[in-house]
């Protein structure tokens, strides 16, 4: 929801928590020219504009009580999940 967020609209593209802080600055207005680089994540709002069905989204686990770490990279309808023990 917001401005020039269409209403009704899904978008397809796999995000991930890196995203939330490139978005927030664009919610803020304010320009960052060290994010230029998609490893930092990628404002919400662009990839509404330019969806990546395909992009690459990693992810790690650890939560309090695990035995080990976890690890996922999923692209398009394939994810690897690894546990380091």
């Amino acid at each position: 929801a917001g401005k020039d967020v269409p209403k009704g609209k899904v978008c397809n593209t796999p995000v991930s928590l890196l995203d939330l802080f490139p978005t927030i600055l664009e919610a803020m207005n304010v320009e960052s020219s060290n994010i230029n680089d998609e490893r930092f994540g990628v404002s919400l709002f662009n990839l509404m504009k330019k969806p990546k069905p395909n992009r690459e989204i990693m992810c790690e686990y650890h939560a309090t009580g695990s035995i080990s770490a976890s690890y996922m990279l999923r692209k398009g309808d394939f994810k690897y999940i690894i546990k380091i023990l």
